[in-house]
């Protein structure tokens, strides 16, 4: 009898408090047979049996979830995200200063900072005069040339700036002491140039 109340209480256990309340009622029956085991069934017990009739809950499904609401007005007047700003745009560096190659009667071709170099008072000789019928006053005379110069632009200006730092890199790894930090600082400021400049 004990046995049979406590399986009663365990099947009536598996509902939950809010399966009771939305319950329906169902009968169950409880048989016992001449030796005492116990059964439950939803039918009248058979002959030689016990019968106990019992009502019992019978839990009903949750009901579905409503729908969420939506409004159509915040629907309608939502305006879309703004898109992300751009990046700053990273600043572009200046191009170097002007710089032009020179090219004059008694020399290689040279890069110069002016426009205009100052004149060179070359002897007449060096320029192809004969000398030798000229009055000896005259024979040490000289006459100023100007060296004819070009700009340069693009990558040949980058490239000139470069080979100035260079030229004056290897003057100074051979200077003497009492020039050094002239040359020194005249590596310094080349290289401040290209530095400062898209010739990076």
């Amino acid at each position: 009898m004990r046995a049979a109340a406590l399986v009663s209480i365990a099947v009536l256990a598996l509902l939950s408090p809010w399966q009771w309340c939305r319950a329906q009622t169902i009968t169950l029956y409880r048989c016992t047979d001449a030796a005492g085991a116990v059964a439950f069934q939803d039918g009248p017990c058979g002959p030689g049996h016990e019968q106990q009739k019992l009502e019992m809950a019978q839990p009903q499904p949750p009901p579905e979830p409503p729908p969420p609401v939506v409004d159509p007005h915040a629907t309608l007047s939502a305006e879309p995200a703004p898109p992300p700003e751009p990046l700053p745009a990273a600043p572009s560096r200046p191009p170097p200063p002007p710089l032009w190659r020179c090219r004059g009667l008694d020399k290689e071709p040279y890069f110069s900072e002016i426009a205009t170099p100052p004149p060179r008072c070359l002897p007449l000789a060096a320029m192809g005069y004969d000398t030798r019928r000229l009055p000896a006053q005259l024979q040490g005379s000289c006459q100023n040339v100007y060296d004819q110069c070009v700009p340069l632009g693009g990558r040949e200006l980058c490239r000139g700036w470069k080979s100035l730092l260079e030229q004056a890199q290897s003057l100074l790894r051979t200077a003497f002491s009492n020039t050094q930090a002239e040359r020194q600082a005249e590596v310094d400021r080349l290289a401040g140039i290209i530095g400062g400049s898209r010739c990076r």
